[in-house]
């Protein structure tokens, strides 16, 4: 464990050996958890959905391009920054579509929000950190067509299922997924 700053999260408090996971503790209990923000981008052209390939001990799943709301950094700048990390192009936001909470094992709530985007072009290849991190796996950008997706290898899964739902036509509501 390490020590974090009182003024950054609480009197007292401790931050866990993964900083993307805090969480309060009083007399080594779980009080509760912090939210962590992440943002991404929902890229359907030309009917495939651009998404990052992961291979990491021994599995194979693919997930929404998107990351970490940094501090001081909106949604909206974080999944522009994301995106453009991992697909290596410049890319134009949408409309916000999909805010899911999801319950980590560690207890932790993420709040994933997701954008619709659009990119001038069709050449993706990831860019940023993730390239240069030979320790957790490896990481691909990759065009799937919106009738080949396997929604339960695709990470956040009920995203995926709403993008095959809707065959990349989204409704006029935003929706909301909580799976805490």
């Amino acid at each position: 464990m390490q020590w974090c700053p009182s003024s950054a999260i609480g009197p007292t408090s401790l931050a866990g050996t993964s900083w993307g996971n805090i969480r309060l503790l009083v007399a080594g209990a779980i009080i509760r958890s912090v939210t962590i923000e992440r943002a991404g981008v929902l890229i359907i052209q030309g009917g495939r959905l651009a998404l990052i390939e992961r291979q990491w001990q021994g599995r194979r799943y693919w997930v929404i391009p998107g990351g970490g709301v940094e501090p001081g950094e909106s949604v909206a700048e974080a999944a522009r920054r994301e995106a453009e990390e991992e697909l290596g192009v410049p890319v134009e936001l949408g409309a916000l579509r999909v805010c899911i909470d999801h319950r980590e094992e560690d207890g932790s709530v993420q709040r994933q929000w997701y954008f619709d985007a659009t990119l001038r072009a069709d050449d993706i290849r990831v860019v940023g950190p993730e390239k240069r991190s030979p320790y957790r796996g490896t990481y691909s950008a990759v065009w799937i067509g919106l009738d080949e997706l396997d929604v339960g290898a695709i990470h956040p899964s009920a995203v995926a299922q709403f993008v095959a739902q809707y065959h990349g036509v989204w409704p006029a509501a935003f929706i909301e997924i909580d799976e805490t």
